[in-house]
């Protein structure tokens, strides 16, 4: 099961080229999200946010949508948790999810614990490290190259001049 939504376009505008304002919708078009069960997974939940972000984009989904488009890929304890959320809500315990941007952040803090982003953190920075290492040590040897073009340069300068002095000489 995924979640669904419709969009609609007028097709005389869309034939024009104009893009119209949503409530003037007559194409449909649906997106199969992949179902977010919410278990104890940090892998299955990175995956399901980056695969949802991607889709939504792709299909240019309207910012007011993507709430209600995400939350309808829930299954099993994520429904159970986002419920007890939004009952939490109406007895004023928690404030209101009110767009996508807000709910990734909720879900962030929910399933995906501190040490996990600390350590993505640090993996990031030696990567980081590793590619300024790699990119000095590329320089390293243009400057090594450049350094022996000098060199040569200036022996042809050096016996260039000498040539000049002996003509000079010569006459």
């Amino acid at each position: 099961m995924s979640g669904h939504f419709h969009v609609h376009e007028s097709v005389r505008d869309y034939h024009k080229g104009i893009k119209p304002r949503s409530h003037f919708h007559s194409i449909e078009l649906k997106i199969n999200l992949p179902i977010f069960y919410g278990y104890n997974n940090v892998e299955e939940y990175i995956g399901w946010e980056m695969k949802v972000e991607k889709l939504f984009e792709f299909h240019q989904v309207e910012e007011f949508r993507r709430l209600s488009t995400a939350t309808s890929s829930f299954q099993e304890y994520a429904i159970s948790w986002w419920k007890q959320r939004q009952y939490d809500v109406s007895i004023e315990r928690k404030y209101k999810i009110l767009n996508w941007k807000k709910l990734k952040a909720c879900m962030r803090r929910k399933f995906v614990p501190p040490s996990y982003l600390e350590k993505r953190e640090e993996e990031k920075k030696i990567e980081r490290i590793n590619r300024l290492e790699k990119h000095l040590a590329h320089l390293g040897h243009e400057l090594k190259g450049i350094e022996l073009i000098k060199e040569k340069l200036n022996r042809m300068i050096h016996k260039e001049k000498e040539r000049k002095e002996k003509e000079r000489k010569e006459r």
